[in-house]
């Protein structure tokens, strides 16, 4: 099975927006299944995109409950998960490890990047990571995305330049 990470800043350009949504609806249509994140920006555009072909191939990770819940369409799957492997990662990949392990609230928010890419399980990845940083740059919450990505052989493809 194909599947995707579409990612990216809620501050995505409009223009970039515009594209992840057409990338999401071609590889929907081409029977790629899409991991998302549901955050306002990047996440949203590629779930609108794969929504408009079959919302039973778009698969949301939250990072608490209820999570923009508004942007979830009739078929999307939904999971809300939390283990000590996907911690580990974090605290391993991230630049800062003890302020987000002293944050519980920004380490659910990267574990669902963990989840995006590898599946509920870990034993998943997806085949490639879309996203959109300014500049191309390893920055914020899709910077983490990208650093599991680079470190579990995952390709990606970064809309804003760089990787």
């Amino acid at each position: 099975m194909k599947i995707f990470a579409g990612i990216g800043a809620r501050e995505t350009p409009l223009s970039i927006l515009k594209e992840m949504e057409e990338i999401a609806y071609t590889r929907v249509s081409d029977g790629w299944k899409l991991r998302s994140g549901n955050a306002r920006g990047a996440d949203l555009a590629f779930q609108t995109g794969g929504n408009r072909v079959d919302p039973t191939s778009v698969k949301i990770y939250l990072p608490k409950k209820n999570y923009n819940l508004h942007h979830i369409v009739e078929g999307n799957s939904v999971v809300l998960h939390s283990s000590q492997e996907a911690k580990d990662i974090v605290l391993q990949l991230h630049p800062s490890p003890f302020y987000v392990k002293t944050n519980p609230w920004m380490m659910n928010f990267h574990m669902r990047n963990v989840f995006i890419l590898l599946g509920k399980n870990l034993d998943k990845p997806v085949g490639e990571v879309i996203c959109w940083t300014k500049g191309g740059k390893v920055v914020g919450g899709t910077g983490m995305g990208i650093r599991i990505a680079e470190e579990f052989g995952i390709p990606v493809t970064n809309l804003g330049g760089g990787s």
